[in-house]
């Protein structure tokens, strides 16, 4: 366990720390230590489980204790507020990570990095992560987001998820049934519901095609993105028939700052942390944003990144 330990009033998250033998447990640690964005307050309690019984077991123990509980990936699309999050955060990166093959399918547990997928796909010579070459998520925040680039995104590659419920039950749930559409999934809307493995049904195809398409699309991301400043990604989603970064450029907003928050001069898309930026810096520069795309182009954009937290 790290961080100070927490007083009688805290004994609650000593309970659930108790029950976890395999586990990093801390106490009020800054989000920003684990946040691609680098921005974070404190959390009352922070589990980073070993094993997927531990990830259950903190997790159902959260909610029978009624204490408020978040599960993340890997914290590269996430924004924590500055008051940090009163309850618990499970992060299931980096330890809950395997990946099993069967025949052209890929079975591979909710704390994977989907770089990790992409690097066992191509050993495989299995085609279809390819579109995910530099996206720095896990398997389940990506299926929770259905995360795309490209033109592909992971929901089409899902055959089914298999889910931890509230009545400490594991079972499968069928692609048909998990509502993918843009950046969204069954799992964007029900919080009763743990993702522990996802399999993906890929295509058959030759190392050197599959290695060709990631290296492009790998220059490609490398040559627009702002991969030198932490950022949590494209801050907006997509509007129909828009592009957000260029709607942001037209308004010559390339550049500018809240703090140490400011939108990328690479991509308009971007807002990246320049130094010390605090939450309250890019949700700041998100609602200028807004506004002035709104008031511009009529459009009103929705965050892509997750905002949690106090202010």
């Amino acid at each position: 366990m790290a961080g100070y330990m927490p007083s009688k009033r805290d004994s609650i998250y000593l309970e659930i720390a108790g029950d976890l033998k395999d586990s990093q447990v801390f106490f009020s640690e800054p989000m920003a230590n684990h946040t691609s964005f680098k921005i974070g307050g404190p959390c009352d309690l922070l589990v980073i489980p070993k094993t997927g019984d531990d990830a259950m077991k903190a997790w159902s123990k959260c909610r029978n204790l009624n204490v408020p509980c978040y599960v993340v990936g890997n914290c590269t699309n996430l924004l924590v507020k500055d008051g940090g999050f009163r309850g618990c955060i499970i992060k299931l990166s980096p330890y809950l990570s395997s990946i099993t093959r069967d025949n052209n399918m890929l079975i591979i547990s909710s704390g994977t990095l989907l770089q990790e997928a992409l690097e066992a796909s191509v050993r495989f010579g299995l085609s279809g992560l390819e579109f995910s070459a530099g996206i720095p998520g896990s398997l389940g925040g990506a299926v929770t987001m259905n995360a795309g680039a490209f033109g592909s995104d992971i929901g089409s590659l899902v055959k089914r998820v298999e889910v931890y419920t509230l009545d400490d039950e594991k079972h499968w749930i069928p692609a048909s049934t998990l509502d993918f559409s843009y950046r969204h999934s069954l799992f964007s809307d029900r919080k009763d519901l743990l993702i522990l493995s996802v399999e993906l049904v890929l295509t058959p195809g030759r190392v050197d095609e599959i290695q060709k398409t990631v290296r492009k699309y790998l220059r490609e991301r490398r040559a627009k993105q702002p991969l030198d400043l932490p950022s949590a990604g494209s801050i907006f989603k997509r509007p129909q028939g828009r592009y957000v970064g260029e709607m942001i450029e037209m308004l010559g907003l390339k550049g500018f700052s809240c703090g140490d928050a400011m939108i990328s001069p690479k991509h308009a898309g971007f807002i990246v942390n320049t130094g010390n930026a605090t939450a309250e810096d890019v949700l700041t520069l998100m609602e200028i944003v807004k506004k002035r795309v709104y008031e511009e182009f009529g459009v009103m954009l929705e965050p892509e990144i997750v905002v949690i937290g106090e202010d």
